[in-house]
């Protein structure tokens, strides 16, 4: 038997690729959706500058309606009424219902607003054009937070770890407590049907029996009975009584100190402690 820090294992590392492809997937669905969201709202805003700016065309012509309301008042004297309308030079001025002056009047306030608005449509078009690059430059940030946190799972990963891992085998291994916070640390790591290990009688470790095989085997089942043993303060007895069941059966109680785990269905295997030599 013995202990190594370095190798992982296979099930390790069937664990990080799996949770490394989750995040890449995850990744890039929020891409897909993000990159959706942008086109939709860009051509969301192509369409608005589009009238926009066929608002100001239209606006451009207000000296055409200032020159034809200053050629009515011009030409009072030429204007011809047929079929209840004022005609002057065959172009339709208005129907008889308002004086030509009137209708030059209406025309004059008209090219005076359009001319007043060219500056606003003008500020509205910049406006636009500049929300349009904003959004064509936008990056997923919610994608980079998830890329840091990403980074932060690796820099911790890189971190001493506060539990020691021994390698059964290419689908076994045992993680086991160094302390206190440590045992409790493992448990939250731990997954519902991963074995967990403790000496009935002494304080010690927690050990955590990690299998990918269908059936849980007796073999690493001692083992991680004598890891155990050796890891408490029963060490240096002759046998001693470890109690074992799966994570789903642990309960933390409240109001109990740190440390306190009520357990149920659990099996028990008197075993000899690891010998240090073996490590």
């Amino acid at each position: 038997m013995s202990l190594n820090f370095d190798k992982s294992s296979f099930l390790e590392n069937i664990y990080t690729v799996g949770i490394n492809k989750i995040i890449e997937l995850n990744e890039e669905k929020k891409k897909r959706e993000f990159e959706a969201q942008k086109r939709k709202k860009i051509a969301y805003l192509e369409k608005k500058l589009e009238n926009v700016k066929k608002d100001y065309e239209k606006n451009l012509h207000w000296k055409d309606i200032q020159s034809k309301a200053q050629n009515i008042l011009n030409n009072l004297d030429k204007i011809d009424i047929v079929n209840n309308q004022y005609v002057l030079n065959g172009e339709v001025i208005g129907n008889t219902s308002k004086t030509p002056g009137k209708f030059a009047s209406e025309l004059f306030e008209k090219s005076k607003k359009m001319k007043s608005a060219l500056s606003k449509i003008e500020r509205m078009i910049n406006s636009l054009e500049s929300q349009i690059q904003k959004v064509k430059s936008e990056q997923p940030e919610n994608l980079k937070v998830e890329k840091n946190a990403k980074d932060k799972k690796h820099k911790e990963k890189d971190k001493p770890k506060d539990y020691i891992k021994i390698d059964f085998d290419d689908y076994t291994i045992a993680l086991v407590g160094k302390n206190a916070n440590s045992n409790i640390n493992l448990l939250k790591i731990s997954n519902p049907n991963d074995w967990w290990f403790h000496t009935r009688n002494y304080p010690g470790s927690y050990v955590i029996l990690k299998t990918t095989k269908r059936e849980l085997d007796q073999t690493d089942v001692k083992r991680a009975a004598q890891i155990c043993a050796r890891f408490s303060k029963g060490k240096k007895e002759k046998e001693v009584e470890v109690v074992f069941t799966q994570v789903k059966y642990l309960t933390k109680p409240k109001g109990k100190k740190s440390g306190t785990i009520f357990y149920r269905n659990e099996r028990t295997i008197f075993v000899s402690p690891e010998q240090e030599e073996n490590f």
